[in-house]
């Protein structure tokens, strides 16, 4: 999709955003999630950064709590593609009790922010604690090891076996290779694929 199009998903999204009422928590949630990944592909990540913000805003005031544990993900992914990870680190605290998709991703950005903070035995903590004990994170049910279908390796995994060789960005759920080299394009796109449900 060009910028012209991302342009216009702007105007329209926050046309959307005016018209939802200020108590509809759910649908601010999801625009402002919606507006933060336009931003970002705007290579406009501080607003990007902001919606993610807003969107956490509106999700802790949801009661089922899971909005929250996603968005608190994403404005902590967004904080360690674009911004500081001192910042992820402090976003991600604390992880949720109880293992499910959103621990393994946020124990998966704590593992990439105290790797770019040069903190490895954090970093392979953190790492371990993606993966371990449960494999929800892989797709398997609470009765079965095996999963019901084959599953990509989760990044906490690839980076728990990475650790020593190099690290591995989470960004977002996309197994990518990071090095201090590498562009900020790259780490823009890993950036701006959606969150999903197991």
């Amino acid at each position: 999709m060009d910028a012209g199009r991302f342009a216009e998903a702007e105007v329209a999204i926050r046309l959307l955003i005016d018209r939802i009422a200020p108590d509809d928590h759910l649908r601010l949630w999801i625009e402002f999630v919606s507006l933060a990944g336009v931003l970002n592909m705007l290579e406009r990540a501080d607003e990007g950064t902001e919606m993610y913000r807003r969107a956490l805003e509106e999700a802790e005031r949801l009661p089922s709590g899971k909005e929250a544990g996603a968005a608190r993900y994403m404005l902590a992914n967004q904080y360690l593609i674009f911004g500081d990870p001192r910042d992820a680190l402090e976003t991600a605290d604390p992880i949720p009790q109880g293992v499910g998709h959103v621990q393994c991703l946020l124990h998966g950005v704590v593992a990439e922010a105290h790797w770019k903070l040069e903190q490895r035995d954090e970093a392979r903590t953190a790492a371990k604690r993606a993966i371990e004990p449960d494999l929800r994170c892989f797709g398997a049910s609470q009765t079965s090891i095996r999963p019901a279908r084959r599953q990509p390796k989760a990044a906490s995994q690839v980076l728990a076996d990475e650790i020593g060789e190099g690290s591995v960005a989470v960004g977002m759920g996309r197994n990518q290779p990071s090095t201090t080299a590498q562009s900020r394009e790259d780490r823009r796109q890993r950036g701006l694929a959606g969150v999903s449900e197991n």
